[in-house]
């Protein structure tokens, strides 16, 4: 069984993403590749059925994964965020990964999959990281989305996180449950996977709601090709996999 260390140190929702490659060639190639990551934001591997330790990397084929050619490729050509590491993989290793499910893969514990909060409710994240542009909706939307949806009844809970590098910037809105700055990693999996669905700009929580099935609004900055990010039955990014999504996001 040959040794294949994956590694990638970004944002969240970068190895969020990451974690279709790791699903898509553990099955594609069963048994075949002893399957270790190396990353930023380990958590996000947790309760995973694919990897497997490797404390000792001596003999390990490493794979330095990266993405920033696709984002480019682009503008210009059908591609989603979700292919690109499957892509970067087969040009470093040759290892053709086929994209076998259209969306990223977390696994929840028993106890995580309990609800962390009562009753029904949609997640919104009015805010984000500062280190790129177009990242941010105007907030003051924001509140008048959440205005409309607690008239109608319908209970809002805000999440985001409040980091240090890159900085983190998420105004607290009205008439919500608020968990800024509340919830480590882990738990935001399990509010949004215990939610009726999430609002969100260009972020993780997109990527997580992919994840889990879950509907997502989400308000593209317009930075990227809507195919590049969007999680639809019609985006043809996803081809040839892409009607095998529970449900189509709004982007």
């Amino acid at each position: 069984m040959e040794r294949l260390l994956l590694r990638h140190q970004r944002a969240p929702g970068d190895i969020i993403v990451m974690t279709a490659l790791v699903r898509d060639l553990a099955i594609a190639y069963p048994g075949k590749y002893h399957i270790g990551v190396d990353t930023s934001f380990k958590e996000i591997w947790d309760n995973n059925p694919y990897i497997r330790p490797m404390p000792d990397k001596k003999g390990a084929r490493i794979v330095n994964l990266t993405y920033g050619e696709y984002i480019r490729k682009a503008a210009n050509e059908q591609i989603h965020f979700l292919t690109a590491f499957h892509k970067n993989l087969k040009t470093q290793t040759g290892i053709d990964v086929p994209l076998l499910y259209p969306h990223p893969d977390l696994h929840l514990s028993p106890a995580e999959q309990k609800p962390l909060l009562d009753g029904r409710y949609w997640v919104v994240v009015a805010g984000g990281k500062g280190d790129f542009t177009t990242k941010h909706w105007v907030y003051e939307r924001y509140q008048k989305v959440v205005d409309i949806l607690t008239g109608l009844g319908i209970p809002v809970v805000q999440i985001g996180g409040k980091g240090s590098y890159p900085t983190h910037f998420h105004p607290e809105l009205k008439n919500v449950t608020s968990l800024v700055g509340k919830t480590d990693l882990r738990q935001m999996f399990r509010v949004i996977n215990n939610a009726d669905g999430v609002i969100c700009t260009i972020t993780s929580a997109m990527h997580i709601a992919a994840a889990m099935g879950k509907p997502c609004v989400v308000t593209s900055g317009g930075r990227e090709e809507w195919w590049w990010e969007a999680y639809h039955k019609d985006n043809p990014g996803l081809s040839p996999v892409q009607k095998l999504l529970p449900v189509s996001h709004r982007y």
